[in-house]
């Protein structure tokens, strides 16, 4: 039986990406749950706080070059030189103002001065990793999936290797915000060195135009930041920092799973960019595939985890987190929707259609935050599980739909 090279190729890819970046998490996660235990609910959700806010700001810092460097580098791979260099040459422009506007809503909003210390620390990491995304974009469009597994693995054992010295020295929320910020350092350094592409010098007017096709992405990471750091923020606001801590203990083990079905899917863009130039056929039957076994994996996970919730619970953070047994039962609930509609969404978008994922995570975005204000006030954190699961229900339908009507048909040319 002949073997198919586009199914074997994306094989490989998914399985360097998530091969190694599952052992890397593997003992991330662990290290995680020792943070949790030694921050307690109450300065867990605290730094949680903290976290949200770099989310939130990663679009400014990025702008979502990497988004579109993934794209236009394996679509066009003789331009990686010079679409890298003006890709550089933009966070250039933005890097020097980023850390300051990252810490300054902080500060005028009143937390607390170890929140904001923390947040400035890891403002500075996140300009870090903003740069070797850059860097690493080009090793996915080239389908180099184990040197960028490689770049994940080292930098995230590192950060945990970091952690446990800061717990062992007792450390302080800020402590564990500037591990992360030296281990995005280490990420940007191997992601620098793996990319055998150098950036081209470039003319200031070639920015413009770039920055105008980045600005739906920048936009996306803007709707995808609000998405995942109101839901946080409201129910601090609105509750307190003990339930946001035991929302967080449930959110955080679902978020690095749905992290590693967004890599599975990211594995099948390079070639659905291609496929979707030249064979419309080929391209649906790899979509399919994808959704397929995003939806199987998204499954199993969800079940497994909503049905041993409350042993998982005491595994990971001892009794103190009971409470949160029954958020992880409805956030796992997310993954069944999640993963599939990372498959779908990257199908959509390797047709040329970057403005499908904006609109996605707007919509996502509103219904997120209008369920939270209406649920928060009652139901505390299962309002905020409620509300997470909710968007990732509405969000794969969306695309179910989306896909119905966008696919490609036989013999049409593809969108410009």
């Amino acid at each position: 039986m002949n073997e198919d090279p586009a199914a074997s190729s994306i094989a490989r890819n998914a399985a360097s990406l998530v091969g190694g970046r599952l052992l890397a998490k593997a003992v991330f996660v662990v290290v995680t749950f020792q943070v949790t235990r030694h921050l307690g609910k109450e300065r867990q959700g605290a730094y949680s706080v903290a976290l949200a806010y770099l989310v939130l700001f990663e679009f400014l810092a990025t702008l979502g070059l990497h988004y579109l460097l993934q794209r236009e580098c394996a679509a066009r791979p003789p331009e990686a030189a010079s679409l890298l260099g003006r890709a550089r040459a933009l966070w250039l422009r933005v890097a020097v103002v980023t850390p300051f506007l990252v810490v300054l809503p902080s500060a005028l909003h009143g937390d607390s001065q170890e929140v904001t210390h923390a947040i400035a620390a890891g403002s500075v990491g996140l300009l870090f990793q903003a740069l070797g995304s850059i860097y690493n974009a080009v090793l996915v469009a080239q389908e180099r999936m184990g040197r960028v597994a490689a770049i994940e693995a080292v930098s995230t054992v590192a950060r945990a290797g970091l952690c446990l010295g800061v717990i062992w020295m007792d450390g302080s929320i800020g402590a564990f915000m500037a591990c992360y910020t030296l281990s995005q350092m280490l990420y940007y350094l191997l992601a620098w060195a793996s990319c055998p592409v150098r950036p081209a010098r470039v003319e200031g007017a070639e920015l413009g135009s770039l920055l105008r096709q980045a600005t739906p992405f920048a936009i996306m990471m803007l709707a995808n930041g609000l998405y995942y750091m109101m839901g946080v923020v409201i129910l601090q606001r609105l509750k307190s920092s003990v339930e946001t801590g035991l929302y967080d203990a449930a959110w955080r083990p679902v978020n690095e799973l749905m992290t590693l079905g967004y890599l599975i899917a990211a594995s099948f863009f390079p070639r659905l960019v291609s496929l979707a130039l030249r064979d419309a056929r080929a391209f649906k039957r790899l979509t399919a595939k994808a959704v397929v076994i995003l939806l199987v994996l998204g499954g199993v996970a969800g079940a497994v985890g909503s049905v041993f919730a409350d042993a998982l619970i005491r595994l990971a953070y001892g009794r103190d987190f009971a409470s949160s047994a029954w958020l992880l039962r409805i956030v796992c609930g997310c993954l069944a929707a999640y993963l599939p509609a990372c498959a779908l969404t990257f199908a959509i978008v390797a047709t040329g259609r970057s403005w499908f994922w904006t609109a996605l995570l707007v919509m996502k975005a509103a219904v997120s935050i209008t369920l939270h204000l209406a649920l928060v006030p009652t139901w505390g954190a299962r309002g905020t599980a409620t509300a997470m699961l909710s968007a990732e229900v509405a969000a794969f339908l969306a695309c179910a739909v989306a896909w119905a009507v966008l696919a490609p048909r036989d013999g049409q040319p593809p969108p410009p």
